[in-house]
């Protein structure tokens, strides 16, 4: 009577798609907006707001808010009126003319609840400097027991957040879980601070908070790392067949191997359920994954028990 032995072959794994990515502590002001006022034009300008904390800490500026119809020149009659709100842990706001004016640079402050500043032709001041404005980058890899580590998935952004990322304003990193992941990695892709490879997570965290910490320069995985079932002896059996079934789309390659090291693939690869004839006599037999895209393949081998 045949014997049915279960090669196992292990599914790729897939990695999360684009995390989340959430600032912390404190954000730019929002619903920024500016109007003309007194006699007004055809001249366009610009400003950007900046929040700042009471520890001196910074939030990323905002969009440009932009009003077509200034006067060509500022005057405490024609100025322009800017308004926006607060985020909470403001103290104090920054305001920036970015385009038109006199000149274009950190023009004045206010206090946090004020939420409106006159342009009246101020001149720019040396300091402070606009925050450039950096896209938050973030890539989650999946983790599998026997080590392997998948190809990570799509990018997470966010534009807005903290100037500096620390304790105290991080970015908060979220994803949806991975079927048959293990684990995470947490890959932090732009490069305000080093990019790289910033920690791991188990199976049962699928959040992560960036502090600031840089990463280890790395860059996040690109290639799969195939599956390969565990070895399987086959010395105790003759006329041996492997069938693979399943529903998947991928390729699986079965391999042989007589001095346990040097595997050689026996048949043509499967890219649908299908049977083969083993026609060497090996003492250890796998099956490999060497290309996947969904689904799941399941092989077994049956042979005439000899020993």
């Amino acid at each position: 009577m045949a014997k049915l032995i279960d090669l196992a072959p292990l599914q790729k794994l897939a990695s999360p798609g684009a995390p989340t990515v959430t600032p912390g502590g404190m954000l730019a002001p929002t619903s920024g907006a500016v109007a003309a006022q007194g006699t007004t034009g055809a001249a366009t300008c610009s400003y950007k707001l900046v929040s700042v904390a009471a520890s001196g800490a910074r939030s990323l500026a905002t969009a440009n808010v932009t009003v077509a119809n200034a006067n060509a020149t500022q005057t405490s009659l024609n100025k322009n009126h800017i308004t926006w709100v607060d985020d909470p842990a403001a103290a104090t706001i920054e305001v920036y003319r970015t385009v038109g004016g006199a000149d274009q640079g950190f023009i004045g402050s206010v206090l946090a609840g004020v939420q409106a500043f006159d342009d009246t032709g101020i001149a720019r001041a040396v300091s402070p400097i606009l925050p450039v404005a950096t896209t938050r980058k973030y890539k989650i890899a999946a983790l599998g027991t026997d080590g392997r580590r998948a190809v990570a998935g799509a990018e997470g952004t966010s534009a807005v957040g903290p100037e500096t990322i620390t304790a105290a304003t991080p970015m908060t990193v979220d994803w949806a879980a991975s079927t048959d992941a293990q684990g995470y990695e947490v890959w932090r892709t732009d490069t305000l601070v080093a990019k790289g490879l910033l920690g791991e997570t188990t199976s049962a965290v699928t959040i992560y908070s960036d502090t600031g910490a840089a990463g280890d320069g790395a860059t996040a995985p690109s290639v799969d790392e195939t599956g390969i079932s565990e070895p399987v002896s086959t010395l105790p059996y003759d006329a041996k067949s492997i069938q693979v079934g399943g529903t998947f789309v991928g390729t699986y390659q079965v391999q042989g191997t007589i001095n346990g090291t040097d595997w050689v693939d026996e048949g043509a690869a499967f890219t649908a359920i299908g049977t083969i004839d083993v026609a060497h006599t090996w003492s250890l037999m796998r099956v490999k994954n060497t290309a996947f895209t969904s689904g799941a393949a399941t092989a077994h081998l049956a042979g005439r028990q000899i020993s």
